[in-house]
């Protein structure tokens, strides 16, 4: 048996010292052109002038200046199950390169077995005639098989780093994952809060249009207004009690996906969020760095690049798929009729041999294997391009959305600095006698707009800023 081990590994130093070396495909991709073309003058504009420091996952959050947030962003990496799906893969991706890695490798198994046998009389050969042939026999026999094959060509190298590549994207796509989460999370908190502050702002233009209700009730009674008066601003606290019924509809349908996302059932998510919290606001300005970082920065590109990776080993692996296959194989050990002779010298027994397998007709199937391969490789580099350009088109994107709601927010305090002086005055015009209680209401009403307004500005800046963190990648 000792013999038997040794022999199998000399012929696997043997194979092994005939191998070649793999210079397998390279691992550094060519940066597309239109990573290389740089942002839109918009965006650089936009950008903060720290362009090429990296986007830093805490700092980010704590621009919002809501613990709360943070702390939501915290539970829904424990909670969500989207999280451990995302690592059950990964960690199954990582077990495949140890079964693929282990093809390689010297496979030994013990083969121990005993049986007893009842030869047939009446059946095949003399063993019926002959005087003192005992027809039952017991044997034991106590063995093992050792077997290689040496990966002469490199092809289980190359799955091996197939493999690698693959579970490398799956790691990014598991971060890809959380990024997605914490992004979700953001923006529906960042909603929730706006469709809250919208509720405030609509009770109060009620309450200034239920104000002017009434006056207009008192002086249709004393003659001094048209029914038509009371009929318009009847109608229109009509609309606004519509509209107040779908903000309240939105809050309970935000608070509910905030509750999947944390991984909870809604009923759950009762008294966790506080009403009356403001809109988390980010103002601080957001590093773009370069588009070609993109494709180190997003989780989601850097998965896809990974993948076409995976693709051009693969390609390159089938494409050898014409050469041929050595094995050896050693099956020994010892055999014998009784126990008590099991461990003689006589018992021993072993088998080595070598084997050749080379393909020499297939009908056709190598070469479609080779196309089949070369097609998959196109289709991960359209992948890893749409990647790309969708990683582009994300980043000015949520700029554009960033930068426009700034500058209206700009206009939109312009124009409550108006709205405010202008109810002030025909507040003061109606204490003095000098203009009628409506031009104060109707001030209130356009004042309240406008801030109802401006919080949707503020919103919507902040959601274009999770957009811009998303873009980029978040902090990975």
């Amino acid at each position: 048996m000792t013999r038997l081990i040794q022999g199998v590994a000399l012929g696997a130093m043997l194979l092994s010292g005939c191998s070649t070396l793999h210079n397998g495909a390279s691992e550094t991709l060519a940066t597309d052109a239109a990573a290389q073309a740089g942002w839109t003058d918009r965006t650089i504009a936009t950008a903060a002038p720290a362009a090429s420091a990296p986007l830093d996952d805490v700092a980010f959050w704590a621009g919002f200046d809501d613990p709360l947030l943070v702390a939501l962003l915290d539970e829904v990496i424990a909670n969500n199950p989207a999280v451990d799906e995302a690592q059950a893969r990964l960690r199954e991706a990582r077990a495949v390169i140890g079964v693929i890695g282990s093809r390689s490798r010297i496979q030994l198994s013990a083969t121990p077995n005993a049986g007893r046998e009842r030869l047939s009389a009446e059946g095949p050969g003399p063993q019926g005639q002959i005087p003192g042939v005992d027809l039952e026999q017991s044997f034991f026999s106590l063995g093992g098989v050792a077997a290689w094959e040496p990966d002469i060509w490199s092809r289980n190298a190359l799955s091996v780093e197939a493999g690698e590549a693959r579970a490398e994207a799956m790691e990014a796509l598991a971060d890809a994952v959380q990024l997605g989460l914490k992004a979700d999370t953001g923006r529906t908190y960042i909603r929730l809060r706006a469709a809250e502050a919208d509720l405030v702002a609509i009770d109060q233009t009620l309450a200034a249009l239920r104000d002017t209700e009434d006056l207009t009730r008192q002086l249709v009674e004393v003659g001094l207004s048209a029914e038509f008066d009371l009929l318009q601003v009847g109608a229109r606290i009509e609309g606004v009690e519509a509209e107040r019924l779908q903000v309240t509809g939105q809050v309970t349908l935000l608070r509910y996906a905030l509750a999947t996302l944390l991984g909870h059932a809604p009923a759950e998510m009762e008294g966790r969020l506080p009403a009356g919290a403001s809109i988390p606001d980010y103002d601080t300005g957001i590093p773009a760095g370069l588009p070609s970082t993109l494709i180190y920065r997003r989780p989601d590109v850097a998965a896809a690049r990974l993948q076409l990776l995976a693709a051009a080993k693969n390609e390159e692996n089938v494409s050898l798929n014409h050469l041929p296959n050595f094995s050896l194989t050693g099956d020994g050990g010892l055999l014998s009729t009784g126990l008590d002779a099991l461990f003689d010298a006589d018992s021993r027994r072993g088998l080595i041999s070598a084997a050749l397998n080379w393909p020499i007709l297939s009908g056709g199937r190598l070469s479609a294997e080779r196309d089949i391969a070369d097609a998959q490789t196109a289709a991960a580099q359209a992948v890893y391009d749409q990647a790309l350009l969708r990683s582009l088109n994300d980043v000015e994107t949520a700029f554009e959305r960033y930068a426009t709601s700034g500058e209206t927010l700009v206009r939109i305090d312009n124009l409550i600095e108006r709205q405010t002086r202008i109810r002030r005055l025909a507040e003061a015009r109606y204490l003095e006698g000098e203009d009628s209680q409506f031009r104060s209401l109707e001030a209130e009403t356009e004042l309240l707009s406008a801030e109802r307004r401006k919080a949707e500005l503020l919103a919507a800046r902040s959601v274009a800023a999770v957009d811009i963190y998303a873009a980029l990648g978040g902090g990975f």
